[in-house]
């Protein structure tokens, strides 16, 4: 398998979106802060499990507990309320990954799974990545919490060394769940090579495992899919994954971005398309611009020109863009507001859309996108756009990096607590077509 070059070329940027995204900030000032979290939800509240409440994720100098969300939440966005329970009135071995940042989650109706994580481990003293699944009925949680009633009874735990990932995605598709790439994680955080083998041990998973799911256990679990060459494209952690409409119709999963390419400090920018019946797919053909670490997502697909719309909601880019130069400027790993659509036809052709909403600041890493259920969603996620009559709050945007400039340069991050409504119409709207800085 060939890949692109690295030499940047002017993304394809079509002058119209054949649709309009807005976002309207929610007067909500009494919002937790927290990043990297777990979530469901049930009957218009949210479920927020684990996360950090703090900034980027590094434990120099501090104990790990002090930075972690130990409150499982429940957030009721339309009438502005909060309420929670301490995990730490849970037996540590079932409190502990509940509590752990970056894990994986999937939903399936009432049914929360959490695998994995990356947190402190009461039991052994140490930040592990965990080897467990959790299962949540939402339901009765939420309920639990707001009543103040025991909370045990809706939880169940089990260990399985499969399990034992951070970084990667958890997506389900149908009866099956596939547990995306990412890596496990054992030591504290200090983003020091040197350091390697001594205070902390990491390895990829580069692979991606399907299987099936009875209560807590999986089930029917086939050699899982590993990388495809020598290239390595499935050595990634922290990118982001999406229900994706295939051009045969079918239900896949998107792959977006991803750290690090083997032996440099770079992001991917080759798409991965993962598809149960033809396999998986890396796009050479395309190298993404923006977005590529873990942000909030939309999968949209539009029947009528049998397209499939992807929007990434910021969060940190190789590229930055400048609205007032529109100019697109390599600016190697950056927090960025910008919000970008992948746009993909049936032909495989791929086109990067700058939108013109954005974020009113640079953010969105390790937000989530929690979706409306009064919006027109297929049994895979995926937004029908078609079926879009008129301006829709399609659903919300949660917590994640808040990034601030600091003095000298580089950033300062905090968690944050803004939650913004996601509006799409089907009224076209022009994107912003930039220029590459020479060279870059």
């Amino acid at each position: 398998m060939s890949l692109a070059p690295d030499a940047p070329t002017i993304p394809t940027i079509p002058s119209k979106l054949p649709f309009t995204i807005e976002l309207t900030q929610l007067d909500f000032p009494g919002a937790p802060a927290v990043q990297s979290f777990s979530w469901g939800q049930s009957c218009g509240k949210w479920l927020i499990v684990g996360g950090l409440d703090s900034g980027i994720h590094s434990f120099a100098g501090i104990h790990p507990m002090q930075n972690e969300n130990r409150r499982l939440m429940v957030i009721d966005p339309k009438k502005k309320k909060v309420w929670s329970a301490s995990v730490n009135d849970l037996p540590p071995t079932l409190a502990d990954p509940l509590h752990a940042c970056n894990a994986q989650t999937a939903r399936d109706g009432e049914i929360l799974y959490i695998m994995g994580g990356y947190g402190f481990d009461v039991v052994s003293q140490k930040t592990i990545t965990f080897d467990s699944i959790s299962t949540i009925h939402t339901e009765g949680l939420i309920q639990a919490i707001i009543e103040k009633r025991p909370i045990t009874p809706y939880i169940a735990h089990v260990h399985d060394p499969r399990a034992k990932v951070c970084g990667g995605e958890l997506v389900r598709l149908g009866k099956w769940f596939h547990l995306v790439f990412g890596q496990t994680f054992d030591g504290p955080y200090v983003p020091n090579d040197a350091d390697i083998g001594k205070l902390f041990h990491w390895k990829y998973t580069e692979q991606v495992a399907r299987f099936k799911m009875h209560g807590a256990f999986m089930w029917e679990y086939p050699a899982p899919i590993r990388n495809p060459s020598e290239h390595r494209p499935f050595h990634r952690r922290d990118f982001t994954a999406a229900p994706f409409i295939t051009a045969k119709g079918r239900a896949g999963i998107g792959v977006y971005g991803g750290v690090f390419i083997p032996g440099r400090f770079a992001v991917f920018r080759h798409p991965i398309y993962i598809d149960d019946r033809a396999g998986v797919q890396v796009d050479t053909s395309y190298s993404q611009f923006m977005s590529q670490y873990t942000c909030a997502s939309l999968p949209m697909y539009m029947t009528s020109n049998h397209t499939m719309y992807t929007a990434l909601f910021g969060g940190m880019s190789m590229y930055q863009y400048s609205p007032r130069t529109q100019v697109l400027t390599n600016a190697g790993i950056t927090h960025v507001p910008t919000i970008t659509v992948l746009g993909r036809d049936r032909k495989g052709a791929t086109a990067e859309y700058i939108c013109k909403a954005s974020y009113p600041h640079a953010m969105g890493a390790d937000a989530a996108f929690i979706r409306s259920p009064h919006a027109p969603w297929n049994k895979s996620g995926v937004l029908e756009m078609d079926k879009l009559t008129r301006k829709t709050i399609v659903g919300h945007i949660f917590g994640g990096l808040l990034a601030k400039r600091a003095k000298g340069g580089g950033w300062n991050t905090e968690a944050s607590n803004m939650i913004f409504e996601v509006h799409v119409s089907m009224k076209p709207s022009k994107t912003r077509t930039p220029t590459l800085t020479s060279g870059r």
